[in-house]
């Protein structure tokens, strides 16, 4: 989310792997303030689950290292860190279940 604005990283399987986008919106779709369909393309491509979790890892990984766990918590108050998202992924796990837990 931005002020005003959002930006939202739209994923979808296909049978090679992941086609994505990102999506500007005006306003805050996510929280009911612009229409669905209205917004504009500033990015798209493709990629592969393996590497879209090696790059959440990485992230998250940098996350943790900056801020730590409580800190995070402090500045990111609507979500805790994804401990457990961290874990499976440096596991490889994630990678495993075809990246089922990036995908809510």
């Amino acid at each position: 989310m931005d002020e005003p604005g959002e930006i939202q990283l739209i994923f979808t399987r296909t049978s090679i792997g992941l086609d994505y986008e990102l999506r500007w919106f005006d306003d805050w779709n996510s929280w009911g303030m612009h229409p669905d369909g209205l917004f504009e393309i500033v990015h798209r491509g493709q990629t592969t689950v393996p590497i879209l979790c090696e790059e959440v890892r990485k992230e998250l990984e940098a996350l943790l290292e900056q801020y730590g766990e409580e800190g995070y918590n402090e500045k990111w108050v609507e979500a805790e860190f994804p401990m457990e998202l961290l874990r499976d992924l440096q596991t490889n796990r994630m990678v495993e279940q075809g990246g089922e837990g990036l995908f809510a």
